[in-house]
């Protein structure tokens, strides 16, 4: 069986939160990120772009408004570069 190497590169993911801020905090605090843009969505949700990356819009999205009782934290999307498919 052939193994196929695949070059993936991870460019951005998003997240719901239930405290936009407090994540917001952490992120440029503690893992060196940047705000590159903010604002509400369609659905009324602030939302926060955040990058390490000068020449990247955004590596990483929060959105508010995941319900406090939501046992889980659900990923909203990741987004790979691919060489090829």
């Amino acid at each position: 069986m052939n193994a196929m190497t695949l070059s993936a590169q991870l460019t951005h993911f998003g997240v719901h939160t239930t405290d936009l801020d407090r994540m917001v905090d952490f992120y440029t605090r503690v893992m060196g990120f940047v705000v590159s843009d903010s604002g509400t969505g369609r659905s009324g949700a602030r939302v926060a772009f955040m990058t390490q990356n000068p020449e990247c819009h955004h590596q990483f999205v929060l959105f508010d408004g995941r319900p406090q009782e939501l046992a889980y934290n659900p990923v909203n999307q990741i987004s790979f570069r691919l060489d090829s498919l």
